[in-house]
């Protein structure tokens, strides 16, 4: 079905005696039986699992990055796949792994922590509700077609929460140092301005 509808000469050229698609020096290729994309032959990212298409959009390289927008142009462009009908998924894991929630979780529990957070503008706030309330659903959705999480949600919750109270506190320490800095460069300049009025006194 996909080598019929695809272009014999466009992104990605069709290989007959492999009956696959290549593409960026054959590291990147697609085979239409099995609705497989692959990068460096062993790293499955594209596949379809019960009719819906799966896309992991993960990136970790500049080559990774290469194959994949090859692969979104030529699934939308060359096999009439729509863009909004492809489900993207976020994990380093190769999807022979399966889909995994990992990411997302990480995504909701931070999210949650956010919108906690006492005294951010409401735009803040409503933005976090909102995230919260996507990834509830795309986790719905990816539940239904199987995926899971390779750690337990406890454990999830309790990284992002270390994580995010980390960064809080590396970021108090740099607002303090940076006023320490201000304070010292205020002090300075007041000093000199005193030095140069004295001299021109």
């Amino acid at each position: 079905m996909g080598q019929i509808n695809a272009k014999k000469e466009g992104l990605m050229k069709f290989m007959p005696r492999l009956k696959i698609y290549s593409g960026s020096n054959r590291k990147n290729t697609f085979n239409a039986e099995t609705f497989e994309g692959r990068s460096y032959q062993h790293w499955l990212y594209v596949c379809k699992i019960k009719g819906k298409v799966i896309f992991n959009d993960t990136n970790y390289s500049v080559t990774t990055s290469k194959h994949q927008n090859e692969m979104k142009s030529f699934l939308t462009s060359e096999m009439g796949i729509k863009f909004d009908d492809i489900i993207f998924v976020d994990q380093r894991e190769s999807l022979t792994s399966g889909i995994l929630l990992d990411s997302f979780y990480e995504t909701l529990a931070l999210a949650e922590i956010k919108a906690a957070y006492k005294g951010r503008a409401a735009n803040f706030i409503n933005e976090q509700k909102e995230l919260v309330k996507s990834t509830k659903a795309k986790i719905k959705q990816l539940k239904n077609l199987g995926a899971t999480t390779s750690v337990s949600l406890e454990d999830i919750k309790e990284q992002v929460q270390r994580d995010e109270t980390a960064r809080l506190a590396s970021n108090r320490e740099k607002s303090q140092a940076n006023a320490i800095k201000r304070k010292e460069l205020v002090k300075n300049h007041s000093a000199k301005m005193n030095s140069l009025d004295a001299i021109s006194i």
